[in-house]
């Protein structure tokens, strides 16, 4: 499959402790993910998902958008249940502490 038959802004392939990775019609970027002692994976990727639409939706670059989300879904993975979900001050102040790194091209 070549872009050009994505029908979509952004291509998203998350990769569980490996980070994640957008491709876009103009760049592809991956972010590490942070390094925790997972408890409960379940709602990881939907954790992913709501934060990566915030960012977009916030209009926040590329970059910010997957250090948010990459974020969100790892602190995520350190609590019990799939609806566990870290604070957006408890991302803000990890983002603040130890930002995940974001290659683009």
């Amino acid at each position: 499959m070549t872009w050009k038959k994505v029908k979509t802004r952004y291509l998203v392939v998350k990769k569980g402790k490996k980070g994640a990775t957008v491709t876009s019609e103009v760049e592809e970027c991956s972010v590490d993910a942070i390094q925790v002692d997972p408890v409960d994976t379940t709602g990881a990727g939907d954790v992913f998902d709501a934060a990566f639409n915030f960012g977009l939706a916030e209009e926040w670059s590329l970059e910010e958008t997957l250090q948010f989300a990459s974020v969100a879904s790892g602190l995520k993975v350190t609590r019990l249940g799939g609806t566990s979900s870290p604070s957006f001050q408890e991302v803000v102040s990890f983002l603040n502490e130890k930002p995940p790194k974001v290659k683009c091209r």
